[in-house]
């Protein structure tokens, strides 16, 4: 897309939340839609960009509407997730997102007018929503957690020696220095907790923290990372200092940073 292009679009979108804001919780999805679409359709065909873009403005809309009426997860969060679990292109995370959340904003809205009449759903009404008079703060993630590198590779699983490398080729993680990451998929979902044995986590040198994690968001405590190798399990040389950030309140959303910059190879391991 071209930087006019994504220029206009983010003015548009940035409009409509603006639009959402100003009106009844009770919003008219198709209302808005077919004024985005309009708008949007007016310079520009349904190339993938486009398409992409639009299903990416009504899962905004559909987000800010499950903020105002409901409690729900964190969009990117949730996205994050999704974009781990089914491994497609950006258009496609987007339309199974758009339809899981009108899924969400049906059931949520009838468990409102009728509570004991819903079943199977986690949302709950929120009592600080019901009026059109409220206003809601929406808290966003930290820059950091909305910037970091998602680590997905399976073999940083590998906690039992099993020489798992990657294309048979030994992993080396120097390129993480100083660079915030996170543990998602199929790499697990926060930093190894205990000393796994040489030749583990897709490198020669196993990368784990026995450091406590934060536990308010957006705070950041400092520890330490060790490498196991011949010598044991916190080699001399292979000792880092190591940042740990949490991003929001659900459990195991965090990111890390680590001066890890002593040669190869070594490598960070999930659990």
């Amino acid at each position: 897309m071209s930087k006019v292009f994504q220029l206009l679009t983010i003015t548009l979108l940035c409009a409509l939340v603006r639009q959402i804001a100003a009106k009844n919780v009770k919003t008219n999805l198709t209302d808005i839609y077919k004024s985005y679409d309009k708008d949007l359709m007016v310079s520009f065909i349904n190339s993938e960009d486009t398409l992409y873009v639009r299903h990416s403005a009504r899962v905004r809309i559909l987000h800010q509407l499950l903020q105002k009426e409901c409690k729900t997860e964190q969009l990117q969060r949730v996205k994050r997730a999704l974009s781990a679990e089914i491994k497609e292109t950006k258009l496609f995370v987007e339309k199974v997102l758009y339809e899981q959340m009108v899924r969400m904003l049906i059931e949520c809205r009838q468990s409102i007018a009728h509570p004991t009449a819903v079943h199977g759903t986690t949302l709950e009404p929120s009592t600080t929503t019901q009026l059109s008079t409220t206003t809601i703060e929406v808290v966003p993630q930290p820059l950091e957690c909305q910037s970091a590198r998602n680590l997905t590779e399976a073999w940083r699983m590998d906690h039992e020696g099993r020489e798992m490398y990657p294309n048979s080729i030994v992993n080396c993680d120097n390129s993480l220095n100083q660079t915030w990451f996170r543990f998602i998929g199929e790499a697990g979902t926060r930093m190894l907790n205990k000393c796994p044995p040489l030749q583990s986590c897709g490198s020669h040198v196993a990368i784990w923290t026995d450091s406590a994690h934060p536990t308010e968001v957006a705070v950041e405590s400092s520890g330490m990372t060790y490498g196991s190798w011949t010598s044991g399990c916190k080699t001399s040389g292979r000792t880092f200092s190591l940042k740990i950030m949490k991003c929001s309140n659900e459990p195991s959303d965090f990111i890390y940073k680590s001066t890890i910059t002593n040669g190869c190879s070594m490598s960070f391991c999930g659990m």
